[in-house]
């Protein structure tokens, strides 16, 4: 259980980190920001990397091993990595629309879903311990969440893209 907290824990640390490194840009670009030194610029992110750490270092009390947690070190790296990057591609997606998603990234997931899978060998084969079907439904189900979060990304980004059109359809009826 403490590894689903940890886990927990590391995407909501993550969202702060994505917003803290990358969200200034969405208010400078929307203009609520832009004429704010730099120094307040990272102020303002400071603050929100406090909420980041307030996540992150109990994420990885939880999930390391020599805590209880089930977990490397190793392994709680490259699993916030992982975190890191779906959770920057989505904000990349919806956040920033004019960005996309190209086959050279999805390589690279897939070759970071490797790297997990790859660090997490020594808990796969503990789980299998207890039950080999329990690996195999736990493998299908990984496989399956790296589809979903594709289509995923693509379907979030499709009623993004219709909700944009549908504001300007709006706003070209208002000013007739």
């Amino acid at each position: 259980m403490q590894g689903l907290y940890s886990i927990g824990l590391l995407i909501v640390s993550n969202v702060f980190m994505t917003l803290a490194w990358y969200g200034h840009l969405k208010l400078q670009e929307m203009k609520v920001i832009n004429n704010w030194p730099l120094y307040g610029v990272i102020l303002l992110s400071w603050g929100i990397a406090l909420f980041e750490y307030c996540c992150q270092v109990p994420a990885n009390r939880l999930g390391f091993r020599e805590n209880g947690g089930p977990f490397s070190l190793m392994q709680l790296k490259v699993i916030q990595e992982v975190i890191t990057l779906i959770i920057f591609t989505l904000f990349s997606v919806v956040v920033f629309k004019g960005e996309s998603l190209h086959w050279n990234h999805i390589a690279a997931f897939g070759c970071l879903v490797l790297a997990v899978y790859f660090a997490a060998y020594y808990l796969f084969h503990w789980i299998a311990s207890f039950s080999p079907g329990l690996l195999l439904a736990l493998q299908i189900l990984t496989i399956f969440f790296c589809l979903a979060g594709t289509t995923l990304i693509r379907e979030v980004r499709m009623v993004f893209e219709a909700v944009d059109r549908s504001l300007e359809e709006g706003s070209s009826y208002s000013r007739s």
